[in-house]
């Protein structure tokens, strides 16, 4: 049989109008973007992390931008009869403990003369999230590396009586702290609690690290997010443990751990020699006090519209500008004192910001009012976010959506990921509409035109064109090919117009229908959550349609390694453009985005994953009574068990629950389709009802 051909003509037509935001200096954008970004991330700032010096100065940085663009400051106040103006929204936060003055431990062997000199700061120190007690004499017990995890058929306490004595355990997890493990949810907290239902007095943890003060644990780091131990906790040397198993060095403690750690389901203590087994006794008190206070911020820029009517709803455009410090909690540097730069997490997205907030100040053609917030606390669980919509500077009611740029520095294979779209019943239709625009933009630019013919030959593969010509003239571009899926005789003309209406001219074939695809901008990855850990969450919560912009993670994540060498500019760029056409449409569309519940896509809203779902968003706060929840999620198994927001969890599946990290903890042994209670304080009730967790998706 003859082969039939099909030949083709395609015809992009383009707008010739283009909008204000779109005509921009490519340069100029890029230089900015790249400035922000090597500054922010710069060792001067020393990891921004909240209630630091550094991330104070990076708050009075992104005020300075904000003022050289004549934004007018978001924060006022009355003070003698006059109104005070600043960038800065203040938030407490508590940045660290300090010793008290009566801390000790003393332990003592079984041989009495083996007895070390504990000293605190050179051999021991307490935890900085401990809880505070004093445990008279009692004896110890090693437990392994403390864990009991009965879906991993792994039990450290197999054999063991731990009731009214003091448990001693290797830092970590059997398989050396592996994400991806069974034991990875086993942490310090976890471990504390275990020890705490077991009947333990107190834990005392084996450092990881040769020299003691480079253990993170010993850095009295305190950390608001994950509240107190279950019960006091304290970090020992190496070499002190050493002697309590009766190793003569520090390679005979490794050897001891590593037994310890490939041992049989038995008691731990069998899996070692007698002589190797630690036993005596050990006396401890914790008193850590004066919990520092210091001043955290965001920072407020407020353009206001130019419509008399529009200018009374408001569009935030956010991004949070603070990061890890020099490490500890949530570092993925174990024990690592460098600077997290966070060039991607979050310069980029404070970058971005700052340069929309330089276009839309220059243009001045908004219609509604534009709210640029750069965000403090991020990482400490959304604090700043959270201050905002309690405090916020412009009535949530006429807020009427909230962007928020998270890492969007690593733009890769033009994959970018939105998420909130199914927070509004608008957000699909508009971000796959401006997406569109894109190409609009590329084509203009006639020395980007390799590129173009580049993007429509390998979308036009997907639908199984071949031996595609591209042909650029006069900001036309015209497509030959052929096509070879269906038996075709007649030669047919599609028209593509590409402008702020994109229309699809199909084609019937024997049938069927045809529509080409064309992606020239992005390969967008949409995503129905609303809920999330970033600061869009706080907004979705207040029923705000939320939409948020991410290039995914990679292996600097919450690394020093993070620096804005690794910055794709280009990229960073293109996704400042592209939701620059975004806030420009709903800053002058007369109609606003209607909120919608969104899709949940299984995932707890705090930041680490399980096997089951409440539907609830904790809240990531210090506390020591209970567990907040910040929001419930839609025909959610709490919402059908009739938890709310603001509940606090006290009790849930029998077990207490004080803060964030024991309610993860107790989550993490929960199955689903099991019925639970859970018992809430709401208000000065207390209340107990049936929870039935479901399955993650």
């Amino acid at each position: 049989m003859k082969k039939q051909v099909f030949s083709f003509l395609l015809l992009l037509l383009f707008v010739s109008s283009v909008s204000a935001q779109s005509v921009v200096n490519t340069t100029e954008t890029e230089n900015n973007l790249r400035k922000h970004v090597v500054y922010l991330a710069s060792d001067s700032f020393e990891g921004r992390r909240t209630g630091e010096t550094g991330a104070t100065s990076a708050a009075g940085y992104v005020a300075n931008v904000f003022a050289g663009y004549k934004l007018k400051a978001g924060v006022s106040r009355i003070a003698n009869g006059r109104t005070m103006t600043n960038y800065l929204q203040s938030f407490p936060y508590v940045s660290g403990v300090e010793l008290g003055n009566d801390n000790f431990l003393r332990i003592i062997p079984s041989n009495p003369k083996n007895e070390n000199k504990m000293e605190i700061g050179v051999n021991w120190m307490p935890i900085g999230f401990s809880t505070n007690g004093y445990i008279p004499p009692a004896p110890f017990v090693f437990a392994g590396f403390g864990i009991s995890a009965g879906e991993a058929n792994y039990d450290d306490y197999a054999g063991l009586d731990v009731k009214d004595k003091i448990v001693l355990v290797f830092a970590g997890t059997p398989d050396k702290n592996n994400p991806h493990s069974a034991f990875s949810r086993f942490n310090l907290h976890a471990k504390a609690k275990i020890a705490q239902e077991k009947g333990a007095k107190a834990l005392l943890i084996i450092s990881s690290e040769t020299n003691f003060s480079q253990d993170n644990l010993a850095q009295m780091k305190y950390d608001q997010t994950i509240g107190e131990t279950a019960i006091p906790a304290a970090v020992i040397k190496r070499s002190v443990a050493a002697g309590l198993f009766g190793a003569k060095n520090e390679n005979e403690l490794n050897a001891i751990e590593n037994q310890a750690a490939n041992r049989t389901n038995k008691a731990v203590s069998a899996q070692l020699k007698p002589e190797n087994t630690p036993k005596g006794t050990a006396q401890l008190k914790v008193d850590l006090t004066k919990k520092q206070t210091a001043e955290a911020y965001n920072v407020i820029g407020v353009l206001e519209g130019k419509d008399p009517v529009l200018k009374s709803e408001a569009v935030i455009i956010g991004a949070h500008y603070d990061h890890l410090g020099r490490g500890g909690q949530g570092s993925l540097a174990v024990n690592s004192s460098e600077i997290h730069h966070g060039a991607d997490d979050n310069a980029s997205g404070v970058a971005a910001m700052l340069e929309l907030a330089r276009r839309f100040a220059e243009a001045k053609n908004n219609k509604r009012t534009l709210i640029f917030i750069a965000f403090g606390g991020e990482e400490e669980g959304l604090l700043g976010s959270k201050a905002y919509v309690n405090n916020p500077v412009f009535p949530l009611a006429k807020t009427v959506a909230m962007i928020n740029l998270d890492m969007v520095g690593r733009l890769k294979d033009e994959k970018l990921t939105v998420g909130g779209i199914g927070t509004a019943g608008e957000w699909k239709k508009l971000v796959e509409n401006e997406n569109l625009r894109e190409l609009e933009k590329v084509v203009t630019n006639g020395e980007e035109n390799i590129i173009l013919k580049q993007k429509i030959q390998d979308a036009l593969r997907k639908d199984s064109f071949n031996n595609i010509q591209v042909e650029v003239k006069d900001n036309l571009v015209y497509l030959y090919g052929t096509y070879a899926k269906d038996k075709l005789d007649d030669v047919i003309k599609i028209t593509l117009v590409v402008g702020k209406k994109p229309v699809y001219n199909s084609l019937t074939v024997e049938g069927k229908s045809f529509i080409p695809r064309i992606y020239p901008a992005f390969s967008l990855q949409l995503n129905e959550e609303g809920f999330g850990p970033s600061d869009h969450s706080s907004f979705y919560a207040q029923k705000i349609p939320v939409l948020f912009f991410f290039t995914g993670t990679h292996a600097d994540y919450h690394k020093p390694s993070d620096t804005a060498e690794k910055i794709n500019y280009q990229g960073l760029q293109k996704i400042a453009n592209y939701v620059g056409e975004i806030v420009e449409s709903l800053s002058g569309n007369p109609y606003k985005p209607t909120y919608a519940v969104a899709k949940s896509s299984g995932t707890t809203g705090g930041r680490t994953n399980f096997n089951v779902s409440l539907g609830t968003v904790p809240s990531y706060g210090d506390s020591t009574d209970g567990m907040t929840i910040d929001a419930v999620r839609d025909d959610s198994p709490a919402a059908r068990a009739g938890l709310k927001s603001g509940d606090k969890i006290v009790k849930l599946a029998g077990r207490d629950v004080r803060n964030v990290q024991d309610y993860t903890f107790v989550l993490g042994e929960m199955k689903a389709g099991e019925e639970y209670e859970v018992v809430v304080m709401r208000g000065t009730s207390k209340l107990t009802l049936k929870i039935i967790p479901a399955a993650r998706k």
